[in-house]
């Protein structure tokens, strides 16, 4: 089982776990590296700017700062007869990768800025969907071949196409509908479905669909059987008359709260001295605030969810894995964040920070947010 970890792959077996080294996150950290060692003698350590006749912070260039180089982050992994395929994404591109076990060797089928996958699945034939962006924000299902180019376009229309999977000659992915304004910016989005391409007939039948819910991650086993994450609909772009009366009564505190960031800002630029004394004993100074993350493109309060649960999970109560065939539909567990399915048809899960069976049994524990499974 190979699970992602805080943008790391982290490969389970026989009751270890082991991290997953690429060469290529590897080779491009150390010369991110050299190139900052190499330039830090313009930047200086700005410790005698204060006493300086001229700051350094006037002169051209000396708001610079060394940048520490970032590692580069995994976002999905699937192994698929030898080959371990994954996405990485870089500073400015993303790539698609794949580690030959046999031969220890990575290969780098490319990385690109316009490649932002949402979604990706490898087929049997080392084919590969994943999908492509319009400029217009639409987003549809692509067909790659092995290597990294694209062979077809595979789904159409003003909507969001996303998370493909393909089992028997049918490809099932999540969908969701774009609502414009008049000048044909995106004003919401309708809930998420789950729609099935065959490839056939060229047919495309939604099979879940609920306009109180959200339905994603739609994955198939050998018998047939859907299974997806079903999450409550909100749309965040949604605008009512509740939203409407709220920001007219918070109008004045927010533009108080505006002025006083930007003098805020003032004070700190001049004086190096702010105008607010924290009293924040939570985080240390400079540290991120990680309780709130964007995952699926939902925001997920993880401190909420602590309280709310009793329990240390990033996925709510009501975030279910559930399974659909023949138009009936079972809960199997609930605080899903990810899952897949093993080859005898059951389920593997995660809530965000540990992995469960079945039987809710755990498999693994982490620290740090699972983001991704696969078996």
């Amino acid at each position: 089982m190979k699970i992602i970890r805080n943008g790391e792959i982290v490969v389970l077996s026989n009751g270890q776990a082991a991290v997953f080294q690429s060469d290529f996150a590897l080779r491009k950290v150390e010369s991110e590296q050299k190139t900052m060692e190499n330039n830090s003698w313009k930047i200086g350590d700005g410790a005698s700017d204060e006493n300086s006749m001229i700051p350094r912070s006037m002169l051209w260039g000396g708001r610079q700062k060394c940048v520490a180089p970032v590692k580069p982050k995994i976002n999905f992994v699937q192994e698929l007869k030898g080959r371990r395929y994954y996405v990485m994404e870089m500073t400015r591109s993303k790539g698609l990768f794949y580690y030959l076990k046999d031969e220890d060797k990575e290969i780098r089928l490319f990385h690109k800025e316009e490649f932002d996958p949402h979604g990706i699945h490898i087929m049997d034939n080392f084919d590969i969907l994943t999908t492509s962006t319009n400029s217009d924000g639409s987003v549809y299902i692509a067909l790659m071949d092995e290597y990294g180019r694209i062979r077809q376009q595979i789904t159409s229309g003003d909507c969001i196409d996303e998370n493909p999977f393909y089992a028997e000659g049918k490809i099932y992915y999540q969908s969701k509908g774009i609502a414009r304004d008049p000048n044909g910016q995106i004003a919401a989005f309708s809930n998420s479905a789950i729609n099935m391409l065959d490839l056939k007939t060229a047919e495309i039948k939604t099979i879940l669909s609920d306009e109180k819910y959200d339905f994603i991650l739609p994955k198939i086993d050998n018998a047939g059987n859907v299974f997806c994450i079903r999450t409550p609909f909100k749309n965040p772009m949604e605008y009512g008359p509740v939203t409407f009366i709220k920001d007219v009564l918070l109008f004045p505190f927010r533009l108080l709260m505006a002025l006083f960031a930007f003098l805020n800002a003032f004070s700190l630029f001049f004086t190096k001295k702010p105008l607010k004394t924290s009293t924040d004993t939570g985080h240390a100074k400079g540290e991120m605030d990680m309780s709130k993350r964007i995952i699926h493109d939902k925001l997920l309060d993880i401190q909420e969810n602590l309280k709310r649960e009793g329990k240390k999970v990033v996925a709510p109560k009501d975030w279910k894995l559930i399974r659909f065939f023949k138009g009936e539909t079972e809960e199997i567990a609930s605080n899903v964040l990810c899952f897949d399915i093993k080859d005898n048809g059951e389920p593997v899960f995660s809530d965000g920070f540990a992995v469960y069976d079945m039987k809710e049994n755990q498999i693994f524990r982490s620290e740090e947010i699972i983001t991704y499974i696969s078996v």
